[in-house]
């Protein structure tokens, strides 16, 4: 039998992880930063067998009087992430504004479950066209 190589220094692998039975925060963060991508630039009804998976379709919301249009994307976004994102509690959406080419760009901050201490943010730009953008901040 063939001894499995080293991971390279500094970098664990899935299986080394699971069978530490260790998570390093920022191997969590990173996860949820993913997920959050993928979650957001779904939208609800895509996914067959999940059809409340991903954002719903916020047109009308954004075509309404702006304020209280992006108070209800605001709302449908941390809905979204509070259904869906089980390892993030405490989740907070802000819009910090619409950019060149009604890009809106948010905010969005919350806790981590397993450790509340842990706090994650990420900016998240929302594009006319469907496209998401997560980046840490």
């Amino acid at each position: 039998m063939r001894a499995c190589a080293s991971p390279r220094e500094g970098h664990r692998g899935l299986l080394q992880r699971l069978t530490a039975g260790q998570r390093d925060a920022g191997d969590v963060s990173a996860s949820i930063l993913l997920h959050l991508q993928a979650l957001l630039a779904t939208r609800a009804g895509a996914l067959p067998l999940h059809p409340d998976y991903g954002l719903p379709d916020l047109t009308d919301a954004l075509l309404q009087v702006p304020e209280s249009g992006l108070d209800r994307v605001e709302a449908a976004i941390e809905a979204t992430i509070r259904h869906h994102e089980p390892r993030l509690k405490h989740v907070d959406v802000r819009c910090i504004g619409l950019r060149p080419g009604a890009v809106l760009a948010f905010e969005i901050e919350g806790r981590l479950a397993a450790d509340p201490r842990v706090s994650i943010r990420c900016h998240t730009l929302l594009g006319p066209a469907g496209e998401v953008h997560v980046r840490q901040s």
